[in-house]
C-alpha cells in the first residue's frame, strides 16, 4: 500500500465569484502520484459544521436534503 501524499498547490488561487460570505475559486494542484497539474474549482464559505447525532444503540441519525449545487436530494 502506498503512502498518501498531499497535493502541491501551484500558483495562487483565483477568486471567480464572491458574494454573501461565500467564494467560488479556482486553484491548480500537482498530483503527487502522476506529476500532472490539475485545476480544481472549489466552493467555500464561512465556518460551518455538521452534526451527526448517534442513538444509544449506535445508529446515526441522518436527514435527506435538497442540495442546489448538484440539483439532487441527498442523505
Amino acid at each position: 500500500m502506498s503512502k498518501i501524499r498531499p497535493w502541491e498547490k501551484i500558483g495562487t488561487l483565483e477568486v471567480l465569484a464572491e458574494k454573501f460570505g461565500k467564494k467560488f475559486i479556482s486553484q491548480w494542484f500537482k498530483n503527487p502520484a502522476t506529476g500532472k497539474e490539475e485545476e480544481f474549482v472549489l466552493f467555500g464559505q464561512k465556518d460551518w459544521s455538521v452534526v451527526l447525532p448517534i442513538t444509544e444503540d449506535e445508529k446515526v441519525v441522518a436527514e435527506s436534503q435538497y442540495k442546489q449545487g448538484c440539483h439532487q436530494i441527498l442523505l
